[in-house]
């Protein structure tokens, strides 16, 4: 089964990813009409497809470079790359992971990269390093941008213990103060993060890492699942990223815990928390409890960080919840949601701005798992992992979509699978957030399909 049932937990985690470079979102700008598709590049096209296998989230910098990671194959023991696309064209190798025999350099990459103010990237991997269990990691390059040097920032599950108490298995990128509005990482700030197990009661972490002497550490600002016992009422496993608004204050979302249940005996239906610091001590508010209407009609189990817009308001995608799905191949299950939560303490209010599945055989798509986008008019773009009515990936749920939500309307972009039947050389599986560049082109990742997966763009 796929995303959104009982998928496996490395599919799962293929979707923990909170985009990054989704921030600045409020600063872009783009016309809603019909967008013409394009495959940038299509992975396993070298051979024993040394350019990797299933990519994931993009980075877009202020040069119109993307840069971006597969989760698979490479150069050296098939555990991931790092690439980039210059000018959104020329396909590069910057990082093939697992060079050392132990994979103490990382693998698996699957979350969005930062770059700092010098063209460093930062990133984490979920598994690799010196404990098997994750790192964060700096890329550099040398002047000329010829080649890059990997240094391992910081091991998880440092402290050891039966649940890492430290946190184990980033399952999004990194960020930091400023990121929401496209400002670059200075190179000495904190970064923050989030582990998907790990911490006090393996459910997961809030952390951060601060440059230092002789190197980097860590600190965990948030263990989840410390409160309301095995019920976990402040929130279990967070697959997002996390956003850090002007004031420093932290917001995210977890896949699982809180105080209402997509259904009987599972883990929770998730929430959307916030921390702040009183300079000292961190305290998490739920700030959202998801399912809380009948039939969660309001979205359950989000999988994706959050973006906040100028006012401050927030908004985010959950994976379930919303409308049932009319793909045959996905009927009993409920196909998600877009909502906007506007943040107040435990008097936060949610609306939901869409609920997928809305058209036959879910043609605008069924269970986004990547954050948004968005304009500087207030429209919306993201993905949908599944549904769009091209019906011949393995799975017959769809190939997903891209879309745009503007005012109430959503228009899909793109319906993956379209091309190549059950070849899909279109790609499909859309697993991440789009990045748009200054003319308005979006970019994107679909996790498979054509050779292992394609680099999109869609241009209006």
């Amino acid at each position: 089964m796929r995303f959104g049932f009982q998928a496996p937990a490395l599919i799962l985690l293929r979707t923990a990813i909170a985009a990054m470079s989704a921030t600045a979102a409020f600063a872009l700008s783009a016309n809603a009409s019909a967008y013409t598709f394009k495959t940038v590049h299509s992975f396993c096209s070298l051979n024993n497809c040394k350019d990797g296998v299933g990519p994931g989230g993009l980075l877009l910098d202020q040069s119109g470079n993307l840069y971006g990671v597969a989760e698979e194959a490479g150069p050296h023991h098939g555990h991931g790359v790092i690439f980039e696309l210059v000018q959104g064209k020329k396909f590069k190798i910057l990082y093939g992971f697992c060079a050392h025999n132990d994979c103490s350099d990382g693998k698996q990459p699957f979350a969005p990269l930062i770059e700092d103010t010098a063209g460093n990237l930062y990133g984490t991997t979920p598994s690799g390093g010196a404990h098997g269990l994750g790192v964060a990691f700096e890329l550099s390059p040398n002047a000329d941008r010829s080649v890059w040097t990997l240094q391992v920032l910081y091991n998880f599950c440092s402290q050891g213990g039966s649940g890492c108490t430290n946190g184990n298995g980033p399952s999004s990128g990194l960020t930091h103060a400023g990121a929401q509005t496209g400002v670059a990482y200075d190179g000495v700030s904190p970064l923050y993060g989030i582990t998907l197990v790990g911490g006090s009661a393996n459910k997961g972490t809030v952390f951060q890492l601060t440059p230092g002497q002789p190197g980097w550490f860590e600190t965990v600002l948030y263990d989840f699942c410390s409160q309301g016992g095995a019920a976990c009422t402040d929130g279990a496993l967070p697959r997002g990223g996390l956003l850090v608004d002007p004031a420093g204050n932290l917001f995210g979302t977890t896949n699982e815990g809180g105080a209402n249940h997509l259904s009987d005996g599972d883990s929770g239906a998730g929430t959307a928390f916030e921390l702040i610091s009183d300079g000292h001590i961190w305290t998490e508010t739920v700030l959202y409890n998801f399912c809380a209407a009948a039939n969660c009609k309001d979205g359950g189990a989000p999988a994706a960080a959050l973006i906040q817009d100028a006012s401050g308001n927030l908004y985010g995608t959950t994976s379930q919840g919303g409308r049932a799905c009319t793909n045959p191949a996905s009927v009993g299950a409920t196909c998600g949601v877009i909502f906007k939560l506007v943040p107040n303490g435990t008097a936060s209010q949610e609306t939901v701005l869409y609920r997928f599945c809305r058209r036959d055989d879910c043609g605008d798509g069924a269970f986004p798992a990547a954050s948004l986008l968005m304009d500087s008019s207030g429209n919306l773009f993201g993905t949908a992992y599944a549904g769009g009515g091209h019906d011949a990936e393995p799975d017959g749920m769809g190939g997903g979509v891209a879309f745009e939500l503007s005012g109430s309307h959503l228009h899909v972009l793109h319906a993956f699978c379209a091309q190549g039947g059950s070849a899909c050389t279109d790609g499909y599986e859309p697993l991440t957030n789009l990045v748009m560049d200054s003319s308005g082109n979006l970019f994107g990742t679909a996790f498979a399909g054509a050779g292992e997966g394609t680099v999109f763009k869609l241009t209006p």
